[in-house]
């Protein structure tokens, strides 16, 4: 700098004034009181002394508090410029709480001998503090300072510490003194002379409107001042809702989650879903670091004027009364609670926690139904059920604790979340005005130049590293952010390229952790088994249920429709299960699956308790468990379609058949142990959805395609990372987010300029439907879906015992569908080696080869039984032939029909419409479900059971023929080439470029 440049720059008034100087701070231990010392040691650095009151808590000595004050980051800029900044500052012991602030006679004596300037912010901030104690901290220790100031020699300034919501009662706060309903000395000398139990009682009346003890004793104080400072050279800032800090000494430093900070610490964690709260209401925020420096700058001023005397109307001479500053930011730079929500929940996403229980997510409800309900089903009802698992598992419960915790607080801070005020602060813009530049940039606090925006960066990365103590180069960032993740202090910048050094350095399998992928596999399919128990569940009620000596026997036409009602609502499932997947993620839809399935069979538990008429509980409970299970029938499938390699996404995708397999066992085996008492089974059933439900909120990341498809690539770098099992970002990773990013905008539905109508969305979504990427698979699906359900596999699911006794099986039904569904569940298991080595194609024919045979088979024998073509005497030695046909049949069946066409559904269409289109073709399965298990007894009665048998056997055969012409192979395939099978145009041009190559081959 030139000397010409030195002359033109002013000296600091502020800082000049502090030179010599010895302070006394009160509230030195919390977030504003470390601030100030910090501040006023590193650009004060003549400052001659700081005296801090200090008091043994929580079994930790006065000493030991000290040390702690500055083992934060904070302090780390000033422990390198000024390393010995101790030597400045002592230690006297006493406590706010305690009369003469519990300060000894020789620690009074130095302060009346020494201090120069006081900074009163030490108070009790907690909203349900007993008043008997609020009383003490907040208005007597007022109070004895004010009268222990008055005996100080030295003193310049005295700054009392407020809030802007001291008189929160009125709606126009100006900078002035407001008279209390209760006097501050009356209520001093009540607190004194009353129980604390009876003051208790008297607290609702003592409030009057004011929300809490916290608002009441701070316009106490105010009043104390009033009455007692006399000519003392006092000021009080009432500063608003203090967040963290801006810039100084680092950004984003918080040590406390007061107020707003506890609402997206608990969006960021994943445990606040819901507040109470108008989002048009405008909320007074104002930074940490700004709060300080007009503390600093407002003890300079007083100083400086002194308390001057005034003319009253008399015109005789007063004291003047302490000024006050209203420090907030509405009346220049005003932000909504909906403003504050937006904000936080892009920079929250952009920077996710792996300590997140769920993604960042909440909403402001200023209606209280709402909130309520929205409350109890995304927070209460999971609570519980975490905590039943807990219990069951021999773990301690914590979640409804906690969730009570959090109610309690969202209740307080309600008042403030509904509510707006309109305050003055002309005060605070003169005292700005008053400053020079060199002060305006050394202690800013110009709320009205704050950019929100950029502020807000910086909160999002301060509650990461600071409260949740996660540092930022655990971060994982896409590369598209690289060069907009920069922090203006050493302490938050994330040097990318040292980070790209340490990802180079790993040496990376060329394959995703398969113990990993099994994991995720299993918790995701749990979410399968108790909707897929509903499947068999009429097999097994039915016969209790048909029992004449039942009171609640259900008639013939109340039997097919208690067994086949399910199937009404199961294709309703599967459709809605797509736009559910593609709107709110996979993890969300099988969170929501387990939800709806534990009320399903909660509902059929409760029927099975009742005395009066149940038929209409067990339609109710049959309809949202067949709901589920349509939920259930592709999401898990699509979700590992997302996240399991190509190699290994066969295996994985069939797996669905083989949960649904093992469901169908339990409810089998279930149905033998407790013979007729379906509420038993039912209950049992509810339990496993409150399992899955707690492993999924746990353990399962999001799937990568879907949060790349929402433009939510960090997140989906993150868990894919998670997926591998490494803890840092890969070369693998960058470049399979980068082809899903490439993909993402291949297949974005453009908009078109003037298409506002509510018709174009879905136009152009049917537009897409139509390409031969989706339609070409749809159909070949739903033909084979077709044939799936058209030759038997689920029907005979529904009606097992029925079926096990018109196939003239001799054994105890019971134990026969159990050897079914046990021979069906490892026909299941063998589909996982089976599609690893001969994909779709080869399973699938097998299958269908097999299931004609069986049920031809099967009609052939009984056609024989029913005309006496086999004599009775045969007919003995013949009984295991029924059996085992069913068991091949079952056996058969899972390892290609039953589980191929779900599977491809999971995979064959493009990322975009895949939740859609997978959805709505297993719909119209399970429509093709509820005409087969509708119709069968009029087919059974119609046909007689070897023609019954004949037509599934006959259905077989066409659905074979079906899968030799058209299914295609999707063995090995990335998603990416299973689109482009369907694609002529991709393929077409695929073939000119291959032609292109060898013509050039051809010339060289």
């Amino acid at each position: 700098m030139s000397i010409n440049e030195e002359m033109a720059t002013p000296i600091s008034e502020i800082q000049t004034f502090y030179h010599g100087k010895s302070v006394f701070v009160t509230g030195g231990t919390g977030f504003l009181g470390k601030l100030l010392i910090e501040k006023l040691l590193r650009t004060c650095k003549d400052l001659k002394h700081i005296y801090l009151l200090l008091r043994e808590k929580k079994g930790k000595t006065s000493q030991e508090r000290f040390k702690d004050i500055f083992d934060v980051p904070a302090f780390e800029r000033l422990k390198s410029e000024q390393p010995n900044f101790l030597s400045k500052m002592t230690i006297l012991e006493g406590d706010l709480v305690l009369p003469n602030l519990g300060l000894s006679e020789s620690h009074q004596d130095i302060l009346k001998d020494e201090v120069n300037c006081i900074f009163h912010i030490g108070a009790t901030v907690r909203f349900d503090e007993k008043l008997k104690r609020a009383v003490y901290i907040n208005v007597r220790s007022v109070r004895d300072l004010i009268l222990l100031a008055q005996t100080m020699k030295q003193l310049e300034s005295f700054v009392h510490v407020s809030t802007a919501y001291s008189n929160c009662p009125r709606r126009d706060i100006d900078e002035i003194y407001y008279k209390p309903l209760v006097a501050s000395d009356a209520l001093l000398t009540l607190v004194d002379l009353v129980d604390e139990n009876i003051l208790d009682s008297l607290t609702p009346t003592l409030l009057g409107e004011n929300p809490n003890t916290y608002v009441l004793t701070k316009a106490l104080g105010e009043d104390v001042l009033k009455k007692i400072a006399g000519n003392l050279p006092v000021v009080i800032v009432r500063p608003s809702i203090v967040i963290s800090s801006y810039t100084d000494p680092v950004p984003g430093w918080i040590d406390n989650i007061y107020g707003p900070t506890s609402i997206v610490l608990g969006a960021a964690l994943g445990i606040l879903r819901t507040v109470y709260g108008d989002s048009t209401k405008v909320v007074d925020f104002v930074p940490v670091d700004f709060v300080i420096n007009i503390l600093i700058a407002a003890a300079w001023d007083v100083a400086k004027s002194g308390n001057k005397l005034t003319l009253n109307e008399n015109d005789t001479t007063t004291l003047a009364e302490p000024k006050i500053y209203n420090y907030v930011s509405s009346p220049q730079n005003p932000i909504t609670w909906g403003d504050y929500k937006e904000f936080c929940e892009v920079e929250g996403k952009k920077i996710p926690s792996p300590m997140a229980i769920w993604h960042f997510w909440f909403n402001l409800h200023s209606n209280y139904c709402i909130h309520w309900m929205v409350a109890v089903f995304t927070q209460t009802l999971p609570a519980y059920i975490m905590d039943f698992v807990a219990r069951c598992l021999g773990k301690r419960p914590m979640f409804v604790d906690i969730y009570k915790r959090i109610y309690k607080f969202c209740d307080v801070i309600s008042y403030f979340t509904m509510s707006q005020w309109h305050f003055n602060n002309l005060n605070a813009q003169n005292l700005w005005e008053r400053l020079n530049s060199t002060d305006k940039e050394v202690y800013n606090f110009d709320i009205a130049s704050m950019p929100w925006s950029d502020y807000f960066k910086t909160f999002a990365i301060g509650i990461r590293i600071y409260l949740l103590k996660d540092p930022m180069d655990t971060l994982l960032i896409p590369l598209h952010f690289k060069d907009q993740m920069v922090v203006k202090e050493e302490n938050f910048v994330i040097s990318e390229s040292k980070k790209m050094g340490n990802f180079e350095k790993e040496q990376l399998p060329n394959q995703r952790s398969v113990s990993r992928q099994i994991m995720l596999c299993l918790i995701a399919y749990l979410s399968t088994i108790a909707p897929s128990m509903s499947l068999g569940f009429s097999a097994v009620a039915l016969p209790g249920l048909s029992d004449p000596l039942n009171p609640h026997r259900l008639e013939e036409d109340q039997r097919t429709w208690f067994a086949s009602i399910a199937s009404i609502a199961t294709p309703i499932g599967c459709f809605v299960s797509g736009p559910i997947s593609d709107r709110f993620g996979r993890k969300m839809s099988l969170l929501s699956i387990n939800t709806i399935t534990f009320i399903g069979w909660l509902v059929l538990t409760l029927a099975a308790k009742i005395d009066g008429p149940i038929y209409a509980m067990l339609l109710i409970g049959r309809l949202i468990t067949g709901f589920s299970t349509g939920l259930a029938s592709i999401t898990a499938a699509v979700y590992m379609a997302e996240v399991s390699s190509p190699e290994l996404r066969g295996m994985f995708t069939t797996a669905s058949a083989t949960f649904f397999s093992l469901g169908i066992l339990m409810v089998y085996f279930l149905g033998y142990l407790f013979k007729e008492d379906w509420g038993q089974i039912a209950l049992i059933t509810a339990i496993i959805p409150v399992i899955s439900m707690t492993l999924s909120i746990f353990l399962l990341p999001e799937s990568p395609p879907w949060l790349i498809s929402k433009n939510r690539d960090i997140e989906a770098r993150k868990n894919l990372t998670k997926i591998y099992g490494f803890k840092n970002s890969t070369n693998e990773i960058r470049e399979e987010i980068q082809t899903l990013v490439d993909n993402r905008k291949k297949n974005e539905i453009k908009k078109k300029p003037g298409s506002t109508s509510f018709l174009a969305p879905l136009k152009k979504k049917f537009k897409y439907f139509m390409r031969p990427t989706c339609i070409k698979p749809f159909l070949i699906i739903l033909t084979y879906f077709f044939f799936l359900q058209f030759s038997g596999v689920f029907v005979i699911i529904f009606y097992c015992i029925d079926i096990v006794k018109q196939a003239g099986v001799s054994i105890d039904p019971h134990i026969a569908i159990v050897a079914i569904a046990l021979t069906r569940l490892l026909g299941a298991l063998c589909v996982f080696s089976i599609s690893k080595r001969c994909g779709r194609r080869g399973p699938s024919i097998f299958s269908g080869v097999f299931i004609t045979i069986c049920m031809l088979g099967l009609s052939a024998y009984l056609y024989c039984k029913n005309n006496g073509i086999i004599s009775d005497s045969l007919f003995q030695k013949l009984t295991w032939i029924p059996l085992t046909l069913l068991v091949t049949y079952f056996f058969t069946s899972a390892i290609g029909f039953l589980t191929v066409p779900f599977a491809m559904a999971a995979e064959v269409f493009p990322t975009k419409i895949r939740g859609l289109a997978s959805g709505l073709v297993t719909c119209l399965a399970y429509g093709f479900n509820f005409i087969t298990v509708k119709t069968y007894d009029v087919m059974m009665q119609s046909m007689g059971n070897d023609g019954f048998f004949c037509f599934y056997g006959a259905m077989g055969l066409l659905g074979t023929i079906f899968v030799i012409v058209f299914l295609p192979e999707t063995k090995g395939k990335t998603l990416q080439e299973i689109e482009e099978l369907f694609d002529k145009k991709v393929k077409h041009t695929s073939e000119k470029q291959l032609l292109s190559i060898q013509v050039e081959n051809g010339k060289e």
